[in-house]
């Protein structure tokens, strides 16, 4: 739990966001872990451990990219 949220800490100072997204931080920090190669498992991941399939990462993006929600009530010309 310490290097999870040491690796936590070092995702939302970097990226430069508030504190109160910490919750969020700790589940993508614990998303990553699972994905991410061990020793204790013979160099596989504790998802492919557990569900016997390799992790897809294909669409797997920095941490702290930019993104755009749509907003359904803005009018036609409304950004």
């Amino acid at each position: 739990m310490h290097t999870r949220a040491e690796q936590a800490w070092a995702l939302l100072i970097e990226a430069g966001l508030p504190r109160f997204l910490w919750g969020y931080v700790m589940e993508h920090s614990a998303w990553l872990r699972n994905r991410t190669l061990t020793h204790a498992l013979d160099g596989k991941t504790p998802y492919e451990a557990w569900t016997r399939k390799k992790p897809h990462l294909a669409g797997l993006q920095e941490f702290r990219t930019a993104v755009y929600v749509k907003n359904d009530d803005a009018g036609k010309l409304d950004a």
